[in-house]
C-alpha cells in the first residue's frame, strides 16, 4: 500500500525541482529525513534500552520486558541491539507471542522511549 502522505509532502516540498527535473537526483538529497520519518527507518538502526523506563511497574505484565532484562544482564545496558535481534530473541524466549504481538510491543517500546536510537 503506497504511503500517500509521504508522496503528497514530497510533491509539495519539491514542486519546483519536480517541474524542472532533468534527471539529476542530487537536488532531492534533503528529502532523506522526510522519507526516514514516514518510512520509520529508525527501526533499522541499533537501539539502546532505557533501563530506567524499562523498570516501570506498569510494564510488569509485558512479555518483552523479560527479554530486554535478560539482554541487559548478558550484555550490559550500553550495548545496542537491533530489532531483528530482538525479534529472534523474543521468539526463542517467548514461545507464547506471535510475530505481530512481538512487533506491537516493540513499537510500543519505541514510541515510549524504552527503546531508542543511540545518539552520537
Amino acid at each position: 500500500m503506497p504511503n500517500w502522505d509521504l508522496l503528497k509532502r514530497f510533491e509539495t516540498v519539491f514542486e519546483r525541482q519536480l517541474d524542472e527535473f532533468t534527471g539529476f537526483v542530487e537536488q532531492f538529497n534533503s528529502a532523506i529525513p522526510l522519507m526516514e520519518e514516514h518510512l520509520h527507518t529508525h527501526y533499522l538502526y541499533p537501539m539502546l534500552i532505557n533501563k530506567r523506563k524499562l523498570a516501570d511497574p506498569d510494564l510488569a505484565d509485558v512479555h518483552l520486558v523479560s527479554v530486554l532484562e535478560d539482554y541487559i544482564e548478558n550484555y550490559g545496558d550500553e550495548t545496542t541491539l537491533d530489532i531483528h535481534q530482538l525479534i529472534n530473541r523474543s521468539f526463542k524466549e517467548l514461545k507464547t507471542l506471535s510475530y505481530d504481538e512481538i512487533l506491537q510491543q516493540i513499537i510500543h517500546f519505541v514510541e515510549n522511549d524504552i527503546l531508542h536510537l543511540q545518539l552520537e
